[in-house]
């Protein structure tokens, strides 16, 4: 005859499994209302510039917001020095930090979609500026995007939302990368930016 001593181990996995499986199917309700629920950055964004966005040399400010629902991301001006932008989540197609960012914007100058004065301020300034760069695809088809600078204490929320609601990776230089990582980024390297150093 089994012994009870001998039928515990059976049981305990058998428990184990059957309180994950519940503890999984608890969960998954609260990670799809987390997912629905807005993200709102308020007053701590500071529009560059990008494809499809006004010159707003001189007039640089930090009373935007940028609000990342289940579907997009809005871009909006507080003090209405731009219409509201909407960027589809499933047409980003690159996020950038730091210098990667700031090389990609580079890019853009030299189509002429965003003034060099703006695009060069990271490039020119060693001290460590949170610069973003968004990416997606417009309904014509041609890249749009949005060059900004976030505050510090609000980045960490920013790339990580950024990331998780379009599934795409945060891509960033080695250094800025190794630094993200003890903010508590995940970012992966540049792929081009042994490349893009080069050409500069």
């Amino acid at each position: 005859m089994t012994s009870y001593g001998q039928r515990r181990p059976w049981m305990r996995a058998w428990c184990w499994a059957l309180g994950g499986t519940l503890l999984l199917g608890s969960a998954a309700p609260a990670q799809g209302t987390r997912a629905a629920s807005p993200e709102r950055f308020r007053g701590v964004v500071k529009m560059l510039g990008g494809p499809g966005m006004p010159d707003l040399r001189g007039r640089e400010t930090w009373k935007n917001d940028i609000i990342i629902t289940a579907a997009s991301i809005e871009f909006v001006s507080v003090k209405n020095e731009f219409p509201e932008v909407a960027a589809p989540l499933a047409r980003i197609t690159s996020i950038t930090y730091g210098q990667a960012s700031t090389r990609h914007a580079v890019r853009w100058v030299a189509i002429g979609v965003l003034l060099a004065p703006i695009a060069l301020v990271g490039l020119l300034h060693k001290s460590r500026k949170h610069t973003v760069l968004v990416s997606w695809t417009g309904d014509d088809g041609k890249e749009r995007g949005a060059y900004f600078e976030i505050k510090g204490d609000h980045l960490r929320r920013l790339l990580n939302t950024l990331s998780f609601r379009t599934q795409k990776p945060v891509y960033a230089d080695e250094e800025d990368r190794r630094w993200l990582l003890t903010r508590g980024v995940n970012a992966k390297a540049d792929p081009n930016e042994g490349s893009e150093k080069e050409k500069h």
